[in-house]
């Protein structure tokens, strides 16, 4: 954000970093302003790199390389939750929800949601449950919205016998989920 402006020419760009990836994984931006972004090695590799910039100045304060998973695609998505762990739902096959730790990147923990499509946007409630919802996988019957504790551990799923699912919504004091089906 900042002041409005007319054109590109009066934009003053306060830093950049290259990425190889063109991926639609939107940064996600810390309390404390750190900017978390991911982003594909080369066009040949399935490895990726979870960066934390300093929002600031641009700097790299870690880098995590995530081997041979197809963490990023074009249907990737991110959260942050109330701690500051990053929350990534992983492309296909089969589609995971990994947890990351805001201070050095390690994995915390990864979770199967289902099958070989992705999950979607991942929202978290006040006491830290994850909500993330994933259409079924080819030639399937159901597609599926799945809570998980802080932990990692299942909390619960729900299956619906439909070919659609949309981002999770939850009610203000989290006491519904919505998801259209």
């Amino acid at each position: 954000s900042g002041p409005s402006f007319m054109s590109s020419a009066d934009v003053q760009v306060k830093w950049q970093k290259p990425i190889f990836s063109n991926s639609d994984f939107s940064p996600l931006i810390g309390a404390d302003g750190t900017v978390y972004m991911a982003s594909r090695i080369s066009a040949f590799s399935t490895d990726h790199i979870l960066s934390a910039l300093n929002g600031e100045t641009g700097k790299t304060i870690w880098e995590t390389r995530i081997i041979g998973n197809p963490l990023l695609s074009s249907e990737s998505r991110g959260a942050l939750g109330h701690d500051g762990t990053i929350y990534i739902c992983n492309g296909r096959s089969p589609a995971k929800l990994y947890a990351f730790d805001p201070l050095d990147g390690h994995e915390k923990w990864n979770i199967i949601v289902g099958g070989p499509t992705t999950c979607l946007f991942p929202v978290i409630d006040k006491n830290g449950i994850i909500y993330t919802s994933a259409p079924p996988p080819f030639n399937a019957q159901a597609a599926l919205i799945i809570a998980i504790n802080p932990d990692g551990t299942e909390k619960w799923r729900y299956e619906e016998p439909d070919r659609v699912a949309s981002i999770p919504g939850l009610s203000l004091d989290a006491s519904q989920i919505y998801v259209a089906f």
